[in-house]
């Protein structure tokens, strides 16, 4: 278009707007408007207390995966059933079932709401074992965890911490009113649990986990250098 055929619609030209003026404008519109970050649900493992053997030594907590995606309101990923129909349940939503029976839960990284909605189709490829007598909601949790990692979600913990996380679980449990420092492992490979000590051993057990959890800090912050 011309000069002359803008004059006719009553436009000069220096009242036109050039393409470099429009960038700029737009440039500048861009700058204001602020990157909202995706939002996040952080992802704890819940245990859940079922009773003991004998007094003193209770059976092995049950563990659940647990997202809270509201106020009380969240999603459930675990095992239910027993060692020969093991199957895995997927409540979503809904408030955290038998929470009378928490034990206290653990934070295990976070998810946004795209890999929230991934977990209901990836958990269940996580195996499941049957039929095994050590082999319970504990390993499964685990698993389903170092399966999640894998598979790119970054924000959940690494190995180190993923090893740790009986321990940390046992530490929680130690928390609870009533149990007062008195938490220790018993068994081998195939049988670890945690068990309430004699209360006499307390003082040796607070040092010994002590110890434990200086030994664990070195070896974050060494696992920490070496990645950088």
């Amino acid at each position: 278009m011309s000069y002359e055929s803008l004059n006719i619609y009553g436009l000069e030209p220096h009242n036109v707007p050039s393409s470099l003026d429009m960038s700029a404008e737009l440039s500048a519109v861009s700058s204001q408007v602020e990157t909202v970050p995706p939002k996040l649900y952080n992802v704890k493992v819940v245990q859940f207390w079922r009773g003991e053997k004998e007094p003193l030594r209770p059976y092995p907590l049950h563990w659940a995966i647990y997202v809270e995606t509201s106020p009380g309101i969240g999603n459930t990923y675990q095992l239910v059933g027993n060692q020969t129909d093991y199957t895995i349940d997927i409540k979503l939503n809904q408030p955290l079932e038998n929470s009378e029976d928490s034990r206290g839960s653990y934070s295990v990284g976070s998810v946004s709401q795209a890999e929230l909605t991934e977990l209901e189709t990836i958990l269940p490829r996580v195996d499941i074992i049957h039929n095994v007598p050590w082999w319970n909601s504990q390993d499964w949790v685990d698993d389903a965890l170092r399966y999640l990692k894998s598979w790119g979600f970054s924000d959940i913990i690494g190995e180190m911490e993923l090893a740790c996380l009986q321990e940390n679980m046992c530490w929680i449990l130690e928390c609870r009113p009533g149990i007062e420092n008195a938490v220790e492992f018993v068994g081998d490979s195939e049988d670890l649990a945690c068990i309430l000590s004699n209360r006499r051993y307390a003082e040796a057990h607070r040092r010994y986990w002590k110890v434990h959890t200086d030994w664990r800090e070195v070896a974050q912050e060494l696992e920490r250098l070496a990645s950088t």
